[in-house]
């Protein structure tokens, strides 16, 4: 296992390159992109920003990629770190890049005070899913439905 990653937080220079992760991400997934600036700027970097972007760089390239938000459970107490996006670069598969990174955010969950590091992934993705239980993660079950209403614009 390499471990030579360097993982550092995201800043706003580095919009290209957050797009060019999620749109790897979604052609591995056989995802539509839409790319959207203004929305990464307004959403990880602006004064109401929800999420935070880490990179995982070897050699200065960013080989791994991590969209993180926290996950409140007022009604039971716990804080979680949800990671929303991960991605780890074809070349960098079963290298160690994707465990170090967890294990950075980790960390990062327990000093902010986090009971739980959450994440998923697509029922077709095995190996994404044998990769996550590999790391010490379990198989969370979620009960009932969800709902979503769009909202008009005004």
């Amino acid at each position: 296992m390499k471990m030579d990653l360097h993982i550092r937080n995201a800043v706003p220079a580095d919009i290209e390159l957050i797009e060019d992760m999620i749109a790897s991400l979604c052609a591995f997934h056989n995802d539509t992109y839409q790319r959207n600036p203004d929305a990464i700027i307004r959403d990880v970097f602006g004064p109401q920003a929800g999420a935070r972007v880490f990179f995982g760089e070897r050699q200065g390239t960013a080989v791994v990629f991590a969209l993180c938000y926290n996950e409140f459970g007022l009604h039971i107490g716990p804080r979680r770190l949800r990671v929303r996006l991960f991605y780890v670069d074809e070349a960098h598969r079963k290298t160690g890049a994707g465990r170090q990174m967890m294990q950075h955010l980790e960390r990062l969950a327990a000093i902010e005070g986090a009971t739980a590091l959450v994440l998923g992934a697509d029922l077709q993705n095995e190996a994404a899913q044998q990769a996550y239980l590999s790391m010490g993660f379990k198989r969370r079950e979620y009960f009932g439905a969800n709902f979503i209403k769009l909202l008009e614009a005004e």
